[in-house]
């Protein structure tokens, strides 16, 4: 029931924003003198200078230098084609949608191919994070995504560490976040590490977050510095602890049998654009978020605390049950040879 009223939702949307639009092979409109124009969608969740949205119009504008006189990607970002990875990905399963950005924390539904990276405290550095994600290790990972969800992963995007944002109090130990009402993701792995950690983890879709902060209702929240620059939360949180419990990683998505479906050459352009966008996201990403902690510092408007290696690794201890956790949903051999991979085995 979960996901076909997620396909619903997904599809109400689409009607609502686009008169016509049917599913299946892309959107045909008119395209000129040249004929019939092919209408890709690509739904994102950030805003327009997010950089995760930069890197889906440097994909579209790739898409157009190559195939530009067959194919249109339109580009959705602040949720509109759908606010939860439900009815993104059954947006992709049923060709209404035909790409989209969401991180692979968010995917375990559908594939336990990413789970051992939410692991607490599993990279400790970003250069390692991504040259597990780039290997051999990484190409596991995404031939077992695409076996077990259909869906083709054509791109990893940087989503940087995550960091607890509280209107509480900073966060250094285990006993600086006891009791406090965090909202996570809707990740076993991420609610079972809060927990160990002493925290009480809330799981609300990332539309309702910014309300919430703001009425209280929960104390705080952990994302990427740029998902907290770009949403505005640290004017309303007091405290921002750079605690790099995770590292995200955004997935560009798109369905296996549509990619499988379609012409040689539009493979291959994809595939090039794809290259090409996820090299430039990576570089901007980086540099905005470095920018974005500043800008946020110089606002005075928040309390920021950097954690030690000491006090982060105080954090890993405490988390054993969310390590054993991600080993039993995603299989012990093949998290232990990620985990190798990482160099904590």
């Amino acid at each position: 029931m979960k996901k076909t009223t997620s396909i619903l939702l997904t599809t109400f949307l689409i009607i609502a924003i686009l008169t016509g639009c049917a599913g299946g092979g892309g959107t045909q409109a008119q395209g000129g003198s040249d004929g019939d124009l092919t209408i890709w969608r690509f739904a994102g969740m950030g805003s327009e200078t997010h950089p995760a949205s930069l890197g889906a119009m440097r994909f579209a504008e790739e898409i157009h230098e190559r195939i530009g006189d067959e194919v249109e990607v339109q580009i959705f970002l602040n949720g509109v084609l759908g606010t939860i990875p439900d009815q993104q990905i059954n947006g992709l399963l049923n060709e209404i949608i035909h790409f989209c950005d969401i991180t692979l924390s968010n995917v375990p539904e559908f594939s336990s191919a990413f789970i051992p990276l939410d692991a607490p405290y599993l990279f400790l550095d970003r250069e390692t994070a991504f040259s597990v994600l780039d290997g051999e290790v990484g190409d596991m990972m995404r031939q077992r995504y695409e076996e077990e969800s259909g869906i083709r992963l054509i791109a990893v995007f940087d989503h940087g560490f995550r960091h607890v944002t509280n209107s509480r109090n900073p966060i250094y130990t285990p006993g600086d976040i006891q009791g406090l009402n965090i909202r996570t993701l809707a990740n076993n792995i991420h609610m079972e590490a809060f927990s160990s950690f002493g925290a009480l983890p809330t799981v609300m879709a990332f539309g309702e977050v910014m309300t919430a902060l703001q009425q209280g209702t929960v104390d705080g929240q952990e994302n990427s510095i740029s998902t907290i620059w770009d949403a505005n939360m640290h004017e309303m949180q007091n405290y921002l602890s750079m605690t790099s419990h995770v590292y995200g990683f955004l997935g560009v998505h798109m369905s296996a049998a549509y990619y499988h479906s379609l012409p040689e050459h539009w493979r291959v352009a994809i595939d090039e654009a794809a290259a090409i966008a996820e090299a430039y996201q990576r570089e901007i990403a980086y540099r905005d978020s470095v920018a974005a902690l500043q800008y946020i510092e110089e606002s005075g408007l928040i309390q920021i605390n950097h954690l030690t290696h000491e006090q982060m690794m105080a954090f890993r201890d405490l988390s054993q049950s969310a390590w054993e956790l991600a080993a039993a949903q995603s299989g012990q051999e093949y998290f232990d040879t990620i985990a190798a991979e990482a160099g904590v085995r």
